[in-house]
Order: C-alpha cells, then sequence, then structure tokens
C-alpha cells in the first residue's frame, strides 16, 4: 500500500517542485507532459502485455494444480479469496494502464486545440499555472502508481512461479 501510493506521492511531488521552479509557461508545461506521454505509452504497452502474459500464465493452470498452489490456506473458500485477489491485482494493472493510454492519447491529440480556446486564453495566468500544475501533479502520480503496481505484479507472478515449481 505504501510503496503503491505514497512513493509515487513522492516521486510526483519532487516532479511538481522542479517543475514549478522551472515554470516557463503554461504551453511549455503542457507540450512537457505531451513529450514525456510518448514515451511512456511504449513502456505502459510492454508492461499491459507482461500483466496479460502473467494472467495467462496463472489461467492455463489447472484446478488441481491451482489447489495445490494454495495448498498452506485450509478454507476451500480463503483458497478461492486468495486466487482472486491474485488475479485482481493483474486485472487492476490492466485496466488502470489502459486507461492513462487512452487518457494520455486524447490529451496529446487535443492539447494544443485546446489552448486555442478563447476562454482559457482569457484566464488569470495565477489560476492558469496553478490548474497545469495541479493536473500535472496527478497525471505524474497516476503514472508513477502504474509503475509501482507493475512491480508488485512483478513480484506475485515470481512468488508464483517459485510455489508452483516447489510444489
Amino acid at each position: 500500500m505504501l510503496f503503491e501510493f505514497v512513493v509515487p506521492g513522492l516521486l510526483a511531488l519532487l516532479s511538481l517542485t522542479i517543475t514549478y521552479f522551472s515554470y516557463t509557461s503554461y504551453m511549455d508545461t503542457s507540450l512537457k507532459i505531451k513529450d514525456a506521454n510518448s514515451d511512456f505509452f511504449t513502456i505502459i504497452a510492454i508492461q499491459i502485455g507482461f500483466n496479460i502474459t502473467s494472467l495467462a500464465l496463472i489461467s492455463a493452470f489447472n484446478k488441481d494444480a491451482l489447489r495445490n498452489i494454495f495448498s498452506k490456506i485450509k478454507d476451500s473458500g480463503e483458497k478461492e479469496k486468495a486466487l482472486r485477489q491474485l488475479l485482481a491485482s493483474f486485472i487492476y494493472c490492466v485496466f488502470i494502464q489502459t486507461g492513462v493510454i487512452v487518457a494520455g492519447f486524447f490529451y496529446n491529440i487535443n492539447i494544443e486545440d485546446l489552448y486555442n480556446i478563447e476562454y482559457i486564453k482569457q484566464m488569470n495566468g495565477m489560476f492558469l499555472k496553478c490548474t497545469v500544475l495541479g493536473l500535472y501533479s496527478i497525471w505524474m502520480w497516476v503514472i508513477f502508481h502504474t509503475f509501482m503496481v507493475s512491480v508488485r505484479n512483478v513480484v506475485l507472478i515470481y512468488k508464483f512461479i517459485l510455489v508452483v515449481f516447489r510444489g
């Protein structure tokens, strides 16, 4: 929990602090996010592939093998709950990472046009700066969160494979 929520928060805060002190304009910051999105898309797409492959690996086991993996758990309801939690972790990661790609793609397509809207051109400079930096920090938190969840999933699949081969 700490690893998945607090660490991304600290990284986003550090990124926000650096961006705040080097802030030149809302357009420069927005274009910086656009460039970062393009770089992140490749990494996140690879992580989605890893998570889907992990789901396929877990699903490839027959019921007896899965029961043996969770043999330390005595209650059959608890075994099913443990398997559901394992699967949910990978499914959550696939959903959030797919959401990041979709939202980032939408952002990349529309950001330059957004600043051509007359209402945004007339916004107060400080309000616009706070809005851009606020959205920047939220977006960085989401990106770092997806990376931390992927790291957790790497550990989970590693432990899963170890248990399978020990049994």
